[in-house]
């Protein structure tokens, strides 16, 4: 790693010119070789620049050299992303407080890379890219990452496929994750990334590749007793066999990771594991096993506070409306508005509403809620949910012989397909 990416970064942050910089230090041409990596400056000159660049001198004079300290600091905060997510916000503060510069190159990319990460990991992606765009994207060369050292290339491609997964951009993902794969030296961290791929594998419909690397995940993870992976993974499992209509062995994983769970007592996963359970009696058409496992999901959702509680009373939801139980589904519906966190939960909520409607015979009702929620989903460009809800639409407009509608919302729907097929999530 040179000098001459932060020297540009500097710059360009004070809004001045190569020759404003150059004045006084060095000559304009020996400036443009500086910047380009073409001429090692001395510590003399890296001294000038900084002051002209109002940082201390140490910033770019010491760019090669790690801090000890702040390398302990970096190595335990990546270690607490992994395995003790609580501590990392502390850990982010006393590295911000302590190091307002960080002169290691190196060291700096790989602490931004981590804020990067704890970032998305709480789901600020907006904030996830300006910091990147800031301080991380200047810094290196995209297309020559292998010129990084290998951990901090791995990490690079680790956050590549998160900012790509929660962008929905599922392929793009898939591939980062390949990239980081081969760059691993422990089998844990390998079945890390295997557990990944597999879980991205998912939206793209990839069902039996998906399998296959989730089973590697899961080998690894049980030979190395780390029951809490191991149990994720099973639950991951035992939807990829639901989504391959293998309700035998999707069963047959959600159990192990409910025995994992309770013999284990983990934490965090039971809620999800009986959500899942309560999804696969449902298909199979088991509506008391199903009423069963949402209401004990819902239960735990409400004690611990979890997020996504609103996915479970859909669920139960649209379980009511199948059994044509309408007050029951209202009931339900009422209480779940109380816990919307966002506007996504909103809508979904009001597809449900609207079909209330539609069965209660208030078809106007029905196709103001259905259409105004259908814009919503268009305006954040929800794929899948256009596709869904499109074709809802083109049905209820063809069965009641109102073609142009049908027409309209049936290209809505194929428009969405093809414009999620071109992200790579196509069925």
């Amino acid at each position: 790693m040179n000098i001459a990416k932060r020297i540009i970064k500097l710059r360009k942050e004070l809004l001045i010119s190569r020759k404003e910089l150059s004045k006084g230090v060095v000559s304009y041409a020996r400036m443009g070789n500086i910047e380009a990596g073409q001429f090692e400056p001395t510590a003399e000159i890296l001294e000038q620049l900084a002051e002209k660049l109002n940082v201390p001198k140490m910033y770019l004079t010491d760019y090669r050299h790690k801090d000890p300290d702040l390398e302990e600091s970096l190595r335990q905060l990546h270690h607490y992303l992994e395995q003790d997510f609580e501590q990392v916000h502390d850990l982010i503060h006393h590295i911000r407080d302590h190091y307002p510069y960080i002169s290691s190159i190196e060291q700096e990319i790989y602490y931004y890379l981590l804020e990067c990460c704890y970032l998305l990991k709480l789901k600020q992606n907006d904030r996830c890219t300006q910091l990147y765009e800031t301080h991380v994207r200047p810094l290196i060369n995209e297309n020559y990452t292998e010129h990084l050292p290998a951990y901090i290339e791995a990490l690079y491609h680790y956050v590549t496929a998160l900012k790509h997964y929660y962008a929905k951009e599922y392929m793009h993902a898939y591939q980062s994750y390949l990239k980081q794969l081969p760059l691993e030296k422990s089998d844990l961290k390998k079945a890390d990334v295997y557990y990944n791929i597999a879980l991205t594998l998912l939206p793209l419909y990839d069902y039996q590749n998906a399998i296959k690397y989730a089973k590697q995940a899961l080998n690894e993870y049980t030979n190395q007793a780390e029951w809490v992976k191991a149990a994720r993974t099973n639950n991951l499992l035992g939807v990829l066999h639901w989504e391959t209509s293998d309700y035998i062995q999707s069963e047959s994983y959600l159990l192990e990771a409910l025995d994992l769970v309770d013999y284990h007592e983990l934490k965090g996963i039971k809620d999800r594991v009986y959500h899942n359970l309560g999804l696969l009696y449902s298909k199979k058409k088991d509506y008391p096993k199903a009423y069963e496992f949402f209401t004990l999901a819902l239960n735990l959702k409400k004690r611990d506070q979890v997020d996504d509680i609103v996915t479970t009373y859909r669920m139960l939801i649209t379980l009511y409306l199948e059994q044509g139980e309408i007050s029951q589904a209202k009931e339900v519906l009422t209480e779940a508005k109380i816990f919307c966190q966002d506007d996504t939960d909103v809508h979904f909520l009001q597809v449900l509403e609207a079909q209330i409607l539609l069965k209660e015979g208030r078809n106007a009702d029905y196709e103001k809620l259905m259409r105004a929620t259908f814009q919503f989903f268009r305006d954040n460009e929800y794929l899948k949910d256009i596709i869904d809800i499109g074709e809802e639409l083109g049905d209820y407009y063809q069965r009641a012989r109102k073609y142009k509608q049908a027409c309209y919302f049936y290209k809505l729907s194929i428009d969405a397909y093809h414009q999620l097929e071109r992200k790579g999530g196509n069925k």
